[in-house]
């Protein structure tokens, strides 16, 4: 189907075979620079003679995985295989056959092109992905969205944070994909070339199958403006300023690598993720390519070149929207376990953890063990399991089912302790995580729970300051208690994260108020507690960048994320940033606490003017509310699947 489609499946072939898996490519296209990539990579590649909708595909595909399955069985390797589709004209037939001759099949897709999906797993890498209205079984995983981006080892190794946006970008690269079959990449050089500007210098990536090859480098290649023919595309990104690329799998490294860039749908399929990127990161979208000249790409450039404030939110919000985590998310849910079966008596729980279709199929238990006023944890993953970050995945769901099952307050009246776990880089401390107990941060504080034991620090989590034992760090989290001095006194250190670049927006609720003052860039503390609020040296600082659209629950879901991190890069680093404390410098400001009569709409003016206030409510505990003819009316807030003008 083209060279993204190929390189997206590599990135999922590096991941499984360096779990242990096998991999073979099954492909009709014969290309001798995509079959190579393949090659050498090192993985089996069968070519077949005509692809579908020719039933020879299936028939020629079916053969195949049936020989491949019998020498696993022979093996006495017992999981079936999965069967990866990546590729538009496979149709629901096709899927049917797969999933009938009893294979495990994963569907790619990027626009709901067809009637129906039969896959056990229907991914689909794009913002927006929601909103298509796919039909498929109940029973079908939805992998939607950004969280699921298959990005390659080459891209993954690459220390992507932290890039500045100079203040004129000066180094472009260009790459309109493996074929540019619109020949859009002369009218790019052309407007690079209107701009008249000594101080570019341009990369310009001719795909692998693009046929223009020689004919460019005859009209086109100088020291400003340079072809390049299957170059290393980490390399190239890290040392571009900005970019101008095709909508296709490209983009996604680009947010991962921290560059700005143009976008030009050239294809159907990449006409919405242009627009989604357009929307979620503030991506230039070119639009249409019928209407695409060099002077329309000449004014787009010249704009962006100087625009460094712009440069820097795009930096900000495609690193989170891509965080390079999508294909260990594929693979924990393709061994997502069923529900776990509890055996053994009240002093030592065993959850053990099986394949959803395969009962039989152990992938691994935990344990439980009760001693004295610790629970010691073990955990045991099975092959061929091992190595897929399945962890994680279920010791929260051990310890999300344990806390629904305790009568008592479990997690208060507990130390942790993941054993055993030596530390070869620092002692083991014991860590405290204090947070209400009706507070929003909870549902997400299991994740941060599960990684300070797998660090391999004792933590036990509290939701009142006096249950607070000795601890070497305490983490107070969606806290609103204030901790007397004696109760500061047990801790070396006592943490909070705070949503304002202290010590301005000291007080309650500053995420909210600094959104309803019209803020998307907002900045999170970790300081040291004081018996002043709001006042200790401050540790660490980071921003958080929102897009203007989220609700309630995708501004707490995005605010837990980078709590979450920068908790654990204190933990990581507290030695060092301990040395390097801040005092607080400038003039402080305080927030007031929220209260219902905040949420009050007013009847006369727009929804436009007041929906940062819809934005931050909560429909449940504090839905918005207006007067009207002295009547009180509330309102709650949601987003649509789908817009009602596209039925």
């Amino acid at each position: 189907m083209g060279t993204g489609h190929i390189m997206r499946c590599i990135a999922l072939a590096q991941a499984w075979r360096q779990w242990g898996g096998t991999v073979c490519f099954i492909t009709h296209d014969s290309n001798p620079v995509l079959v190579s990539k393949i090659n050498d990579q090192g993985y089996d590649h069968k070519l077949i003679s005509t692809p579908s909708p020719d039933p020879i595909d299936i028939n020629q595909t079916l053969q195949f995985l049936d020989n491949h399955e019998l020498k696993l069985k022979v093996k006495k390797i017992s999981p079936p295989a999965w069967v990866i589709l990546d590729g538009y004209h496979f149709g629901p037939e096709y899927q049917k056959a797969i999933r009938r001759s009893g294979y495990r099949l994963l569907v790619i897709d990027d626009y709901n092109h067809l009637p129906r999906y039969y896959a056990d797993i229907l991914l689909n890498q794009n913002p927006g992905a929601r909103c298509y209205p796919y039909q498929c079984s109940n029973n079908t995983q939805k992998l939607f969205g950004t969280d699921y981006t298959l990005l390659r080892n080459d891209f993954l190794s690459k220390n992507k944070k932290n890039k500045a946006a100079p203040r004129k970008a000066s180094r472009i690269l260009v790459t309109m994909g493996g074929t540019d079959p619109n020949n859009i990449t002369p009218l790019i050089i052309q407007a690079i070339q209107n701009l008249n500007d000594p101080d570019l210098k341009t990369r310009v990536v001719i795909g692998p199958s693009n046929c223009r090859y020689k004919l460019l480098t005859t009209t086109t290649d100088t020291d400003q403006i340079r072809l390049m023919k299957d170059p290393i595309m980490p390399d190239l990104m890290e040392w571009a300023d900005i970019a101008i690329t095709a909508g296709g799998s490209t983009c996604w490294e680009l947010c991962f690598m921290g560059v700005p860039f143009i976008v030009i749908p050239v294809a159907l399929n990449q006409v919405d993720i242009a627009a989604g990127l357009e929307r979620e990161i503030g991506a230039f979208n070119a639009g249409p390519i019928e209407s695409l000249t060099p002077n329309k790409i000449t004014d787009m450039l010249a704009h962006f070149i100087l625009s460094q404030h712009k440069r820097e939110q795009m930096i900000a919000l495609g690193q989170d929207l891509v965080d390079g985590d999508g294909t260990k998310r594929i693979f924990q849910k393709m061994f997502q376990s069923s529900v776990p079966i509890e055996s053994g008596d009240t002093k030592n729980k065993t959850y053990r953890f099986n394949t959803d279709d395969k009962p039989e199929i152990h992938i691994g238990q935990v344990t439980l063990t009760e001693k004295s006023n610790a629970i010691a944890i073990d955990h045991t993953i099975k092959a061929p399991f091992q190595g897929l970050g399945l962890t994680p995945v279920l010791m929260e769901n051990v310890l999300i089912r344990q806390s629904l099952e305790e009568t008592t307050d479990y997690f208060n009246t507990h130390t942790f302790l993941l054993d055993p776990k030596p530390l070869s880089y620092h002692k083991r401390l014991t860590i405290s995580l204090i947070s209400d107990k009706d507070s929003w941060i909870n549902p997400y504080l299991f994740q941060l729970f599960v990684q300070i034991l797998l660090r391999g620090h004792r933590v036990n989590w509290v939701h009142k300051v006096n249950s607070i034992t000795a601890s070497d760090i305490t983490f107070y989290l969606g806290c609103g208690q204030l901790a007397p001095g004696n109760i500061l006194a047990l801790n070396k250190h006592n943490i909070i994260v705070h949503g304002s670049a202290l010590p301005h927006g000291k007080g309650w609720s500053p995420i909210s108020w600094q959104i309803l003052e019209g803020q998307n860039t907002i900045p999170l503390t970790l300081f040291e507690a004081a018996p002043r609020v709001d006042s200790g040296p401050i540790y660490l600082q980071k921003k958080m960048q929102f897009r203007g659209h989220e609700l309630i629950d995708e501004i707490h879901q995005k605010t837990a994320k980078h709590t979450i991190n920068i908790c654990l890069d204190f933990l990581e680093n507290h030695r060092d940033l301990i040395l390097t404390a801040k005092k607080q410098r400038g003039k402080e400001n305080f927030y007031p606490k929220r209260t219902p009569k905040d949420s009050r709409l007013d009847p006369d003016k727009t929804i436009r003017e007041q929906f940062n206030l819809l934005r931050i409510s909560d429909n449940q505990n504090y839905p918005v509310f207006f007067t009207l003819n002295q009547m009180t009316y509330k309102l709650t807030i949601s987003k649509m699947e789908t817009d009602p003008d596209e039925d």
